[in-house]
């Protein structure tokens, strides 16, 4: 969506916010559980005392240059995101819609 005129990305966040709506409305836990797998989360190994890293924030070291990662886990971008969502499989557009 780079380059695409504001109107257009914030018709498509509005619908995307409303599928999420209705996604927590229908299963609070369960979307939530399916939104930390999918965009990733990062752990500490109690043993060995290292950073576990899984999902999206584990192939996408950059993660947080991705608009579409702070929509989906409510978080504000320290500075402007280069990126508007992932390639291909890991969209984050096509995940909510699989909600």
């Amino acid at each position: 969506m780079e380059g695409t005129p504001n109107t257009e990305k914030e018709k498509l966040l509005t619908e995307l916010r409303s599928i999420l709506k209705v996604a927590y409305k229908r299963d609070l836990d369960g979307t939530a559980i399916k939104v930390e797998d999918f965009v990733g989360k990062m752990m500490i190994d109690p043993d060995t005392k290292e950073e576990i890293t899984t999902g999206l924030k584990k192939k996408y070291p950059s993660y947080v240059d991705y608009e579409m990662y702070h929509f989906v886990s409510f978080s504000t971008p320290t500075t402007g995101c280069k990126f508007f969502d992932f390639p291909g499989d890991d969209s984050i557009e096509k995940f909510i819609r699989s909600l």
